[in-house]
């Protein structure tokens, strides 16, 4: 068995090898003193110790499993361990096989490899080689602030089981990389946005960019003051974000040749139905709590298809406009069944009349 420095049983104690391989190992860690101490353990456990560990740096956090080494006898350990599988000197690929290490994590430099980074490139054995050979930047110092931003979305993911599957983990990988490449910060926004994707996960698409991603989150956080805005007017004016309007003599829903129409009669269904199909129904709800205007939700089965408001008209009702997803044009389908619906409403009303 082949040891480190301070183990009785040392082999090769007086060649010229050992001294040379704790010089390169240190030389590979100049400013950080803990990492000298277990890279030159390492480096001295066996004659081919520091050549692997050149090739590979980030080889050290797999095989500590992600912990750091704090005692004498864990980092001696850790030495043994290293040099037995050096000892029949192996290829690269299949001594990182052997802690599960993916190959890509050979790109990533000694000047990234830290403590504070030991349990992030340890989790990077979850991401596919293939993404992997992707994420990691050229230059180290790239690769600091990268490993960086990858452990605050780590640090996130215990409040959202999404964030830490396969599909989040990649998008975050790749997208926190490209904005770092290109000059940007984006550590700084990760909790901002790992907040909105947490709250409004429909509205967040993984084929999106860093930067498509914070301006939908900004679209958000400018919903959530507009509701704040009409919560308050709500309040000044004797309601709740809850109250349900009367919508009388219109119906609360109605069904037309398989197509749904549902009343939207508080503050609340507005700001749903608002966040759900992103346009701004929302602030229409001082419109709707006066009776100016009536909100329908269109819905072909589970899915919301249009967003309809009438005003009244003459003795009867009207539609002002009908709008899809994103204010798009809605289905010809939505359109025929609302004109069927109010041209039904209209006729009832005009019998009402006539009969009283």
């Amino acid at each position: 068995m082949l040891v480190g420095d301070d183990d009785p049983g040392t082999l090769f104690v007086n060649e010229d090898w050992r001294e040379e391989a704790g010089a390169r190992a240190h030389a590979l860690f100049p400013s950080n003193r803990g990492m000298q101490t277990l890279a030159g353990l390492m480096a001295r456990s066996h004659r081919f110790g520091i050549q692997y560990l050149e090739q590979a740096p980030a080889i050290i956090p797999f095989i500590t499993a992600g912990g750091w080494a704090k005692t004498r006898p864990e980092r001696m350990m850790i030495s043994r361990h290293f040099g037995e599988a050096v000892h029949s000197g192996p290829r690269l690929k299949d001594l990182l096989a052997r802690w599960q290490a993916p190959l890509p994590i050979r790109r990533i430099s000694s000047s990234a490899v830290c403590r504070e980074s030991f349990a992030t490139i340890f989790m990077l054995r979850q991401i596919a080689p293939s993404d992997l050979a992707q994420m990691v930047p050229e230059k180290s110092r790239h690769q600091s602030e990268w490993l960086r931003a990858m452990r605050e979305w780590r640090g996130r993911e215990q409040w959202c089981s999404r964030l830490a599957s396969p599909e989040m983990r990649r998008w975050a990988g790749l997208a926190l990389s490209r904005e770092i490449v290109a000059g940007h910060h984006p550590q700084r926004q990760v909790r901002d946005l790992t907040d909105f994707i947490m709250r409004e996960p429909t509205r967040f698409s993984p084929k999106w960019s860093w930067m498509a991603a914070l301006g939908s989150m900004e679209e958000w956080h400018q919903v959530l003051a507009k509701r704040s805005n009409e919560e308050k007017f709500l309040h000044q004016h004797g309601f709740r974000f809850e109250q349900q309007v009367d919508y009388t003599p219109l119906p609360e829903s109605a069904d037309v040749h398989g197509v749904r129409f549902t009343a939207l009669r508080s503050g609340k269904d507005l700001w749903t139905e608002g966040a759900a199909m992103r346009h701004c129904v929302s602030t229409y709800v001082r419109d709707v709590m006066t009776g100016k205007s009536r909100i329908y939700s269109i819905t072909l089965g589970e899915r919301r298809v249009a967003t309809m408001e009438l005003q009244p008209f003459g003795k009867g009702w009207r539609i002002i406009q009908i709008k899809g997803p994103c204010n798009a044009v809605p289905v010809i389908g939505a359109r025929q069944a609302a004109a069927l619906l109010v041209e039904g409403i209209n006729k009832s009303i005009a019998t009402d009349e006539v009969a009283a």
